[in-house]
Parts: structure tokens; C-alpha cells; sequence
């Protein structure tokens, strides 16, 4: 869903931390969340992995135990992605 919205404005937009918790409806002591836009996923994954140490970090951090991921092409071709990390 979040990815839909971020690709209907043609914006980046990080979600309401409260919101986070209200989609997973689990309890959590630990909640993350990432958010790229660009041509591929793979694209994409090599940006997190290599420019960005925020994303990067939210991937390899142990503390997190699941993860969900949503993306979704925009008219502007692009593809919006989104992370979200609960421990």
C-alpha cells in the first residue's frame, strides 16, 4: 500500500511510525523501515547496499526477526519500494 501511495504523488515519503505498528498488529520492540525509488529493484537493492548506510544498517541489523517489502511502478516508469523491519 505504501509503496502504491509514494507512486501515485511521484514522491519519497517515510510512514507514521504508529501507522508501522498498526499494519503489523504484532507486538514489536523494534520497528524500521526503508523507502527507494528507482528504474529496478535491482537497481534499487545496490543503492541501499552500497550509498545508503541508514538502509543498509536496517537490512543487516540483527535485531530485526521479520521483514515485509512492497513495491509498486509508477507512470513515472519508476519503481517505489518499501521496507518495513520489526524486532
Amino acid at each position: 500500500e505504501h509503496a502504491a501511495a509514494m507512486a501515485q504523488c511521484g514522491e519519497l515519503h517515510q510512514m507514521d511510525p504508529d501507522d508501522i505498528a498498526r499494519g503489523i498488529n504484532r507486538p514489536s520492540n523494534r520497528l524500521g523501515e526503508n523507502v527507494a525509488r528507482g528504474g529496478t529493484v535491482h537497481e534499487i537493492h545496490e543503492f541501499m547496499m552500497t550509498k545508503s548506510l541508514a538502509d543498509k544498517n536496517n537490512v543487516l541489523d540483527r535485531r530485526f526477526t521479520s521483514f515485509g517489502i512492497g513495491t509498486f511502478r509508477g507512470a513515472d516508469g519508476f519503481v517505489y519500494l518499501c521496507q518495513v523491519f520489526r524486532g
